[in-house]
């Protein structure tokens, strides 16, 4: 299990620019990871469920840990953020969904007295994680999109944002460069990013946090 962990840390850390999946691990086949992982969850270590689709349209899922921005990968956040996050924006996943989550949360952010500089690459961030829902999470829907919610909280000296989607959610495309940099650009602004999702429900939700001290 040590070994397993170690490379999904690994892969994270060498391929910034995608969730660094990892499928199976020798010893660990791709039957065993959900169960694997499940061990890892409850050990505390933050590892997740990741998709990836190709360009035919294949999807392959695998497993991840955190993403960080070159730091070191950080074991779970506030015991109280899924009380503390508010739900700023819920709107139909559509271009105009875009420029009303960055005027949301830049109010949102200003009025709690974050720094200019974070603002800034979290306005960078939010627009590519929005942007990317509204390409990407419904493109395969019957109907209209879904929607896109972004909910933030501050705890002590950390912004945590989050963007979500219920539809395919924010999958990475191999072969797409305007994807392959936008998750890259988000990893490059946020002090920590992660794509999460969950087993009882479609999409997918991509948080990102921020540290207001200059710690980081």
């Amino acid at each position: 299990m040590g070994e397993l962990l170690r490379a999904l840390r690994a892969r994270a850390a060498d391929h910034p620019e995608s969730p660094g999946l990892i499928a199976s691990w020798p010893g660990v086949s791709a039957a065993r990871m959900p169960v694997a992982c499940a061990e890892l969850q409850q050990q505390g270590h933050a590892v997740h469920e990741v998709a990836i689709v190709d360009a035919r349209n294949k999807v392959r899922r695998g497993w991840t840990v955190d993403h960080t921005n070159g730091a070191a990968t950080r074991s779970g956040l506030p015991a109280r953020l899924a009380e503390e996050l508010t739900v700023l924006v819920r709107e139909v996943a559509e271009p105009r969904a875009v420029p009303l989550a960055r005027a949301v949360v830049a109010e949102v952010a200003e009025r709690e007295g974050v720094p200019e500089t974070v603002r800034s690459a979290l306005a960078l961030a939010l627009t590519e994680a929005c942007t990317n829902v509204v390409l990407h999470a419904y493109v395969d829907a019957d109907d209209a999109p879904g929607y896109l919610e972004v909910r933030a909280c501050k705890v002590d000296s950390v912004l945590t944002v989050e963007v979500a989607d219920d539809g395919r959610g924010m999958v990475p495309r191999i072969e797409s460069p305007g994807l392959g940099l936008g998750l890259g650009l988000i990893a490059q602004m946020a002090d920590v990013f992660e794509i999460r999702t969950e087993r009882k429900r479609r999409g997918l939700t991509l948080r990102m946090q921020f540290d207001l001290d200059g710690s980081s």
